[in-house]
């Protein structure tokens, strides 16, 4: 059920609504009309009466990095062989260090893409060996945050769905095809017969 409370301030009247239905975290929003809050309340009410996912306030304080920490202490030891784990840090420390800021209920599919656009501007090596990231590197940097981004979904329920699944992944090489020449074939041949 939803609570209204006008409040007087500095910045003048405003409307505080609190929404509570059956047990579920307290939703709570301030808006300058009493339109807006009993609009909002309607809404917020039926959303959680239909079972779809609200953010709470606190939801919508946690940002990205967070998660991330989270998941490094939490689930990482538990998932990766130590060679695995390194990667996914190193990953990890990328998604944090530009996209740790971003709130989770902020996070979408298009800042996602936007970060992604930002993976594929990269290069790496230094002087003449300079080249631009590849499509592999970034579909790693995707698999790695939609891996965090699914358990934030699944077990700790801080996102309605894993946005990294909406995002596109980009083609991969499918690496050099070898075939052996006459000479090793003829000799791989006469080694089968010898054995």
């Amino acid at each position: 059920m939803a609570s209204i409370d006008k409040r007087e301030g500095p910045r003048g009247i405003t409307y505080r609504v609190r929404v509570r239905l059956r047990g579920e975290a307290e939703r709570v929003r301030t808006f300058r009309r009493k339109t807006d809050a009993e609009l909002w309340a309607k809404k917020i009410e039926s959303d959680l009466g239909h079972g779809l996912y609200v953010p709470t306030t606190a939801d919508r304080r946690r940002t990205l990095a967070e998660l991330i920490d989270k998941f490094i202490a939490e689930q990482l030891p538990i998932r990766e062989r130590r060679a695995d784990e390194r990667n996914v840090k190193r990953t990890l420390a990328w998604w944090k260090e530009h996209a740790g800021f971003v709130t989770l209920d902020k996070l979408t599919p298009q800042t996602i893409a936007g970060f992604r656009s930002q993976l594929l501007a990269r290069t790496v090596g230094s002087g003449d060996k300079r080249k631009p990231v590849t499509q592999a590197t970034v579909n790693r940097y995707l698999a790695a945050l939609s891996a965090v981004c699914k358990w934030a979904w699944k077990e700790l329920q801080w996102l309605p769905a894993n946005p990294v699944l909406s995002v596109g992944k980009g083609p991969e090489s499918t690496g050099v095809i070898r075939y052996l020449s006459d000479d090793e074939r003829k000799a791989l041949l006469e080694a089968c017969k010898a054995s």
